[in-house]
């Protein structure tokens, strides 16, 4: 599973950054990473 962040310093994705880097998505069950995905980048 991919995560997208538009930013890695806000408040807004600073908890999924912070359960990534805990291992709680691991803990979880998931296999997940935080990707940086610029707001205008456009994905097919």
């Amino acid at each position: 599973m991919r995560i997208a962040a538009v930013d890695l310093i806000s408040n807004t994705c600073f908890p999924a950054l912070a359960a990534g880097a805990l291992g709680f998505l691991k803990a979880e069950g998931l296999d997940a990473h935080i990707e940086l995905v610029t707001a205008l980048e456009v994905r097919g």
